[in-house]
């Protein structure tokens, strides 16, 4: 039996945890949504006061090349 992909789901981090998978300085992800390289269409949702990263989004425009 084969367990369901759930790939379509998005995966909410923290900066500090997309931090942490891409290996790179917390800060660096800070200095993104500051300068307004990261932003709703890369990936940054605000929930509440939060702002979390959806994962999907973000790696995909890392893969594009947009936050070069």
């Amino acid at each position: 039996m084969e367990t369901p992909s759930v790939s379509g789901e998005p995966i909410f981090l923290t900066a500090e945890q997309c931090a942490a998978r891409l290996q790179m300085s917390r800060w660096t992800i800070y200095h993104w949504i500051s300068g307004g390289k990261l932003d709703t269409a890369k990936g940054l949702r605000r929930v509440g006061r939060r702002r979390l990263i959806d994962w999907n989004a973000l790696k995909a425009a890392i893969e594009r090349g947009d936050l070069e």
